[in-house]
């Protein structure tokens, strides 16, 4: 492992859609393997290392570890920023569930939520 812990420590998402400005570009967070709802109160462990500076051997060692902590890939930051403005570019004036909404869309479907065609 390129680092003695791999993961800073976990938040809900609310935190890190809170403060998603001071993260990394390429923070990627993980979920709970098992989740099935993503709600605000998620709970999100965030990478703490820039897998752009580890090895493919070290990332495939990270995952091997995620993978056995419980844990998948859930997002990187860059991502939710798309989200969030994808949302705005819909509503500008979204609530924080719509974003959530949105966040539990995108990780479904690998897709934007249209917001014209699911209440959110």
């Amino acid at each position: 492992m390129p680092t003695p812990t791999p993961f800073h420590e976990a938040k809900s998402l609310g935190y890190f859609i809170e403060y998603l400005a001071e993260l990394p570009r390429w923070s990627w967070l993980y979920i709970t393997a098992t989740e099935s709802d993503i709600t605000v109160d998620t709970v999100c462990h965030p990478m703490a290392t820039d897998s752009r500076d580890m090895s493919e051997e070290e990332i495939e060692e990270f995952e091997a570890y995620a993978e056995r902590s419980g844990l998948r890939s859930f997002f990187y930051c860059d991502q939710l920023r798309d989200i969030i403005e994808n949302l705005r570019l819909q509503r500008s004036d979204f609530t924080s569930q719509q974003l959530v909404t949105a966040i539990d869309f995108y990780w479904r479907h690998d897709a934007f939520i249209d917001l014209s065609a699911h209440a959110a």
